[in-house]
Order: C-alpha cells, then structure tokens, then sequence
C-alpha cells in the first residue's frame, strides 16, 4: 500500500482499492461505555477540535493541559508534556493556534484534566474524544448539537497521518509553551 499523501488533511486514512487513500471523517456519534468499571462516553466527531472547545464547559475552568507523544519523529522520545492550572480560554487558545496540526496528525493524544470541576477529556489519535466525568451533562451537550447514538469501528486496514512535514509544527507548539517533560515508555 501507498502512504498517505501529503496534505491529506485528515489523522486517518482508509483504503479504498479504487480510489486509494480515503480521509475518515466520523459522523457526530456517541456510545456509553465501562471500562474496568469505569463510565465515559466515546464520541467520534465531525469536527472534534470544535466538540472538545465546546464540551470544555461541562469541566469548569482550571486545566490540566497534556501533550502526549506516542509516536515521535527521528530525534524525539516518547514523551507526556503537561501544563498545569490553565483556564478554559488559555486552554481553548491552545487548542485553536494549533488546531490545524492536532486535528491533521495522528502521532499524539492530548489530554486535558479538569482541575476544579472533576473529569477528563481525552483526544486520541483516532481523532475520537472520551468524556470521563459530568457524564448527563455530556449526554444532553452531544443530544443537543444533534449527535446520534452509536459506537464508531476503525476500518480496516487504515493508516495513521504522521506527516513529516508536520514535524514543525509540532516543534512550535512543544517550544511555545512552558511544558513540563516526563520521558514514558509506553504512551498508549
């Protein structure tokens, strides 16, 4: 199989025998789920940076904010970079600067920790976001924007967008903020 274009705009790709490499894009669903007894939601968005400034209301306003590496590019380790005690704006700007680059490249999870109001925020690079916490509330905030009930499947086989000509990009956002580094040996 062929790799994913360049600028293919998308953390996935799906094989399609005709046309080739195919972005995933998730239709706005959701499913309960437990997972060592532990209740969340699993959302596949449309438009996940857009849900996860959203659903960042449900959480209060003081943050967290982790960058996990899970596949790093030649000269990178594996690696978690947190922030601490951010607000939601702070939070939400991060996430919009560097937008384009977290919702267009899959070598990364970004977690982000509710710090006053309980919870968890977890964007996967499956471009999937799980709710852990203020779990009605999150029901009716996915109702509301007309999400369906349904648990999304990763086709098969797919690709993962690692884009070396993302690798800037993922430098300015590692230099442009004040991480705290934890080398990890296993991320996932």
């Amino acid at each position: 199989m062929t790799p994913l274009p360049r600028e293919f705009g998308a953390k996935l790709g799906a094989w399609d025998p005709v046309n080739g490499w195919s972005p995933i894009h998730w239709s706005d669903t959701y499913a309960a789920e437990s997972i060592s007894g532990v209740s969340r939601l699993l959302v596949a968005p449309r438009q996940p940076l857009s849900f996860v400034v959203d659903a960042l209301a449900l959480y209060g306003n003081s943050f967290k904010l982790v960058y996990l590496l899970v596949t790093p590019p030649d000269g990178y380790e594996f690696a978690r970079y947190e922030l601490d005690a951010l607000n939601r704006e702070e939070v939400s700007s991060v996430l919009e600067e560097f937008g384009g680059f977290l919702g267009g490249d899959a070598r990364h999870h970004i977690w982000i920790h509710a710090l006053d109001g309980g919870g968890t925020l977890i964007w996967d690079e499956h471009d999937w976001v799980y709710l852990y916490g203020h779990l009605a509330s999150a029901t009716d905030l996915l109702q509301s924007k007309g999400f369906r009930e349904g648990k999304p499947e990763i086709p098969f086989p797919h690709l993962h967008n690692e884009d070396p000509d993302q690798t800037s990009e993922m430098e300015r956002l590692l230099k442009a903020l004040p991480w705290v580094k934890t080398p990890v040996s296993n991320p996932q």
